[in-house]
């Protein structure tokens, strides 16, 4: 047998599922996408202290319920591991950070902005490109910086 299916079955083993150790949170009828090639779609996970003890159908996560388990309606909302933040650019957190000009958040004008985008390409020379976050709606025009605008900071 292999490494990864022993693993499997040792952890199949290691969780009662007659209800006799209920988890602590059991949510029913989520869509699940779980990130396993073999099993890339669930409804339903069990959750004992920190650990997930269980991602499968509802019938099985049913086993994990007890009289203190708390109980969640999915209502057919999706849940997908590891992602922990609402409003998450994922460029940044994907390691495209030190490609940016963080000074942006100081800025006070579009003028200030030209400065620091311009002054930021040419300290780094061997950057593909630049990548500018912190502006504000109020001094950029249509409240979202655009390639026309950048075009503008080059032809003055």
């Amino acid at each position: 047998m292999s490494p990864s299916l022993s693993s499997i079955s040792i952890f199949k083993r290691s969780f009662r599922r007659d209800g006799s150790k209920p988890a602590d949170m059991v949510v029913l009828s989520a869509r699940i996408i779980t990130c396993d090639v073999d099993n890339p779609r669930a409804e339903a996970p069990a959750v004992d202290g920190e650990r997930i003890v269980y991602v499968g159908d509802n019938r099985g996560a049913k086993d994990f319920i007890g009289p203190d388990t708390r109980v969640i309606n999915a209502k057919r909302k999706t849940l997908v591991p590891g992602f922990i933040d609402n409003h998450c650019h994922v460029l940044w957190i994907g390691g495209l950070l030190g490609l940016m000009t963080r000074e942006l958040f100081d800025c006070n004008n579009l003028d200030e902005v030209k400065t620091v985008v311009l002054d930021h390409a040419r300290n780094n020379p061997d950057l593909p490109f630049v990548m500018g976050v912190g502006w504000r709606y109020d001094y950029i025009p249509g409240g979202l910086p655009d390639k026309e605008l950048l075009d503008t900071f080059l032809r003055q």
